[in-house]
């Protein structure tokens, strides 16, 4: 959906450098697609219908919300909210009492999203930085409330780290909000986001859980040196 304005700002991408065609990408992602929802059918109804609302959001955000300042941020935090929901749905029963974790993604999220709206262009807001500064210890003092005393000292350690992280990439661009700046702590914090989600599950599953979900903050950096993250 981004191709014409890829060609112009990503020709490197390999849409619009020819490396891949556009009709097998699009029958390759009709296929991921309909083999998730599936997959998310026999897990149990819960999940496929989570599934189903972020199929439609992430369809909605790529073909008509992307560049709408106000609810492309909005509908790409929803996906993230989902993102979590889906997990949880795993056992539909703490649906009712854990949705409100996904609040913090969405936040977070969409936070991120508003300020990547600055990366390219005149649109260079500083205020998005400050927010986004804002943002990033307000969800971390949020996650720390998640879980009992038996958990707080290594919740504490997994937000620490999480901080850590993303104010790495968002130093400079509180210096100096300019265009390469902000692109670079837009990367941090989207690669960041599997640090943010193991501090949630460190609140309730102490340091075993964070193991677990800190893990694929491999994979979330191993696939941004192949691939533009914003």
């Amino acid at each position: 959906m981004d191709h014409t304005l890829d060609k112009v700002e990503r020709p490197e991408r390999p849409l619009p450098s020819g490396r891949i065609n556009r009709s097998f990408a699009l029958t390759l992602i009709c296929m991921l697609g309909i083999c998730g929802l599936g997959i998310a059918y026999f897990v149990g109804w819960a999940s496929f219908m989570i599934a189903c609302t972020l199929v439609v959001c992430i369809y909605l955000y790529n073909g008509f919300l992307k560049n709408d300042h106000l609810f492309g941020p909005v509908n790409m935090g929803i996906c993230r909210g989902l993102n979590l929901l889906l997990g949880i749905s795993l056992i539909p029963s703490q649906l009712s009492a854990f949705w409100w974790m996904s609040l913090v993604p969405f936040v977070y999220i969409a936070m991120v999203t508003a300020l990547s709206k600055g990366e390219v262009g005149e649109a260079l807001y500083p205020k998005r930085v400050w927010t986004m500064s804002v943002t990033i210890p307000v969800c971390s003092i949020a996650v720390i409330f998640f879980g009992g005393r038996e958990t707080l000292f290594v919740t504490l350690i997994a937000v620490f780290l999480f901080l850590v992280w993303t104010f790495r990439g968002m130093y400079a661009s509180i210096k100096l909000p300019n265009a390469i700046h902000i692109r670079k702590a837009v990367g941090t914090c989207i690669i960041g986001l599997p640090l943010l989600n193991a501090a949630i599950a460190t609140s309730i599953g102490g340091m075993a859980a964070w193991l677990t979900v800190a893990i694929f903050m491999l994979l979330s950096y191993a696939w941004s040196r192949a691939f533009s993250v914003t």
